[in-house]
């Protein structure tokens, strides 16, 4: 059920406040889940841009994308302080590193537009792909000429090895990509009773962002069954 405006202020108030205090010896990890599942029924950021960016700010929790929802969940796990969080971000969204000024982001352009580039700088954790699963394939773009994954079909052997906070990235196929990208939409693993799920912003962008309110909002939903029923080809796994 989606959350009314003042139940997620709530909710993303504790979830801000209370580990910075109660949950310092977390793992990471842990963090990152709970952090991600503060987000859970916040609408959808349908703005192509992002609303963060065209805002230029670092913080904006109240409508959220799929990029947005899992840097912001492992830079609040990282931080101590909710300003901590923020020199985490100009550090982990950019290229080289964000700019501020008046509280604005002076360098945007500087940030990391596609997924595949970021994982090889291990910001949001190590590449773990090849340790689970023997087998892998392989894509490329005119941008990366090779980029290796697991085939789809190997996703509920892939499963029982992910663990609480591991980032997926989903891997589109040729005749999907719009930009040349290669990572279409990532998510956060939460494992509950032994099944694995994905905490993800669920939603589409659309060109007159201005004229709707959401195109959907953060769910949690079996990762096996929405990979399996899903377009892309596979997934790439990386680990704080």
């Amino acid at each position: 059920m989606k959350k009314s405006f003042f139940e997620m202020i709530f909710v993303l108030l504790i979830s801000i406040s209370f580990p910075f205090s109660c949950f310092s010896q977390g793992s990471v990890n842990e963090r990152i889940v709970h952090f991600a599942e503060g987000f859970l029924g916040t609408d959808y950021d349908p703005d192509p841009l992002g609303a963060y960016v065209r805002k230029k700010v670092i913080v904006y929790d109240e409508k959220v994308d799929c990029v947005y929802l899992v840097f912001r969940s492992v830079e609040l796990a990282l931080a101590n302080s909710e300003s901590n969080s923020i020199e985490i971000a100009l550090d982990k969204r950019f290229k080289t590193r964000g700019i501020m000024s008046n509280g604005l982001v002076l360098n945007y352009d500087d940030r990391y537009e596609y997924m595949e580039d970021v994982i090889p700088t291990g910001k949001l954790g190590k590449d773990i792909t090849h340790s689970l699963s023997e087998r892998i394939a392989h894509t490329s773009s005119p941008r990366v000429s090779d980029f290796d994954f697991i085939p789809k079909e190997e996703i509920n052997k892939v499963a029982k090895k992910l663990k609480d906070g591991d980032i997926v990235y989903f891997v589109k196929g040729v005749k999907d990509r719009k930009e040349n990208e290669i990572v279409g939409h990532l998510g956060i693993v939460k494992i509950e009773r032994g099944e694995v799920f994905l905490i993800h912003a669920s939603g589409i962008k659309v060109n007159d962002y201005t004229r709707v309110k959401s195109t959907g909002r953060v769910v949690k939903v079996p990762l096996c069954k929405y990979v399996l029923k899903s377009r892309f080809l596979g997934i790439k796994v990386t680990r704080m």
